[in-house]
């Protein structure tokens, strides 16, 4: 509880077996601020490759740049979601930080969204300033929301974020 995760050379992989977050997972309560950090070749069995948060309220912060802050590349989620970092019913801040060649791959059918960032919370967060890049999920290559309004509503916003080569391989049929 309470913690402050900051400038550690490397979070190393591959970590399998880890049901979620292959790199660091921040569970029940707990409150993080992570800050320049590299979080690479990571591997969550289920969600967040790099790091996964659950019913906290927490910070993912990077530096003046999004290079100085947390970069978060070649991570997997192999059968679930969140490539780089997943938020599951919590507030977690993402701010300047990298995502560089994650992935969020399933056989599931309900499975395999957000290849840099998932979130699936209704208590919303802000995701700002954040470099997205080369990502691929089956759904929402870059950034995937559910319960959750990146744009509008419940204090969420996805804004002034550079997002580019990132590849849905699948599409969403809603029915």
């Amino acid at each position: 509880v309470n913690n402050n995760i900051e400038n550690n050379a490397r979070v190393h992989g591959p970590i399998t077996g880890s049901a979620n977050g292959g790199g660091i997972a921040v569970l029940a309560d707990c409150v993080a601020v992570i800050q320049s950090n590299r979080l690479n070749f990571n591997k969550g069995a289920d969600h967040g490759g790099g790091i996964y948060f659950e019913n906290s309220s927490s910070s993912v912060v990077g530096g003046a740049l999004a290079t100085d802050g947390n970069i978060f590349e070649t991570n997997d989620a192999l059968d679930g979601d969140g490539g780089g970092l997943m938020i599951e019913q919590g507030s977690a801040p993402i701010y300047n930080n990298t995502f560089r060649a994650n992935s969020a791959d399933s056989v599931q059918v309900s499975r395999g969204f957000g290849g840099a960032i998932a979130v699936f919370s209704r208590y919303g967060g802000m995701i700002l300033a954040n470099t997205i890049d080369g990502n691929v999920a089956k759904t929402g290559g870059g950034i995937f929301a559910k319960d959750s309004q990146p744009t509008i509503g419940d204090g969420t916003r996805a804004n002034e974020n550079v997002l580019r080569f990132n590849v849905a391989t699948e599409q969403l049929l809603v029915g």
